[in-house]
């Protein structure tokens, strides 16, 4: 609803002006309950068709690792990382060590590329959708 109202109303300009104070709405909603799709998926809807702002928004991957320092299960969190990490985000060495410890706890994944990680965890922590992630860790070299 509010995307709708946001992207259609002539009195808020658009978009493009309002996006800024939206991600921080929605990064605040995020934080109160990590568990709740819909703030997630509105987050990617704000930069719907522009992936590099995305990627390029370090608000946006700081909010998936701070959900990840405290549960490194949330299936919202690790899939917005993945689709980050498939649109070009370059992990900084503080962003990689929050990984670590994730990674530690899949010894499969030492050798394996953050995207890849990321994959083998959702395959664990989101069996409903087990064969996507499957399906997905297999095509991430044609990403790539």
């Amino acid at each position: 609803q509010r995307y709708f109202v946001i992207t259609r109303s002539p009195l808020l300009g658009g978009l493009t002006v309002v996006r800024d104070s939206e991600v921080d709405y929605t990064i605040e909603a995020i934080l109160a309950n990590p568990q709740n799709e819909s703030p997630w998926r509105y987050l990617k809807g704000l930069y719907k068709g522009e992936n590099n702002l995305l990627v390029d928004d370090e608000r946006i991957s700081g909010v998936c690792f701070k959900v990840l320092k405290n549960d490194w299960t949330c299936v919202f969190a690790l899939s917005l990382l993945l689709d980050l990490l498939c649109t070009g985000l370059q992990l900084s060495d503080e962003l990689k060590s929050t990984l670590e410890p994730i990674r530690s706890t899949h010894p499969e994944t030492a050798d394996a590329d953050p995207a890849t990680v990321v994959c083998c965890i959702l395959q664990k922590c989101d069996p409903l959708r087990v064969n996507y992630w499957s399906w997905f860790k297999a095509t991430l070299s044609q990403i790539s």
